[in-house]
């Protein structure tokens, strides 16, 4: 799950937003998508899909994502 959490910050930096541009897009707060992002809390893969479309990519792009991907 952390490389997943690690992935999902890239993919956040790569679009200058903030964890409150993404939580909001969510609908949850900033400190639980803190927490995704941290790799804290575990993601279900309906929330991973979430994520995944507001960065208008698949679950499975994302999943292939490699971390030094700019």
């Amino acid at each position: 799950m952390k490389e997943l959490s690690k992935k999902i910050r890239l993919l956040r930096h790569q679009k200058s937003w903030s964890q409150e541009d993404v939580a909001k897009r969510l609908k949850i707060s900033i400190p639980a998508f803190s927490k995704i992002e941290t790799g804290i809390t575990d993601v279900n893969v309906s929330r991973l899909e979430e994520i995944a479309q507001i960065f208008d990519m698949s679950l499975v792009g994302m999943v292939n994502l490699s971390l030094s991907e700019k």
